[in-house]
């Protein structure tokens, strides 16, 4: 498999995420580190990857306490290990795209995307898809 793309939009601390690894320097590096300040989103590149491969990232697998998403409203309140929670705070939707290439150079797109009721941020949170075409 080739990563050739990773997009983005309202995850963690990244408005927007936009990354080709097909086209630019990054085209025929063979090997390349990410790097940056705390709270820059490196590890959030990851976590788009991994949500739209998988529909869940390892940051956010575990279980455990209660995590409020938005509002501090009961019904408002997901575990931990949910991976919806990375929608940053205040946005009605949020989304990860990865395009890739399997060995016999087929591409593929998969996404994962999570909203609230009417993709506004008061909105109720709605349940993710997760979709490769």
């Amino acid at each position: 498999m080739k990563v050739l793309a990773i997009r983005g939009h309202n995850l963690a601390s990244l408005p927007t995420l936009d990354l080709s690894l097909s086209t630019g320097p990054l085209a025929h590096a063979g090997t390349f580190a990410i790097t940056g300040p705390t709270g820059a989103g490196k590890s959030t590149i990851f976590d788009a990857l991994c949500l739209a491969l998988f529909g869940r990232t390892p940051r956010y697998s575990g279980s455990g306490h209660l995590y409020g998403v938005s509002t501090l409203e009961e019904e408002e309140k997901i575990k931990s290990g949910d991976p919806r929670g990375i929608m940053r705070r205040g946005t009605g939707e949020a989304w990860a795209e990865a395009e890739i290439t399997d060995r016999a150079g087929r591409a593929f797109r998969a996404k994962w995307h999570v909203w609230r009721a009417g993709k506004k941020p008061s909105g109720r949170l709605q349940g993710a898809t997760h979709s490769v075409t």
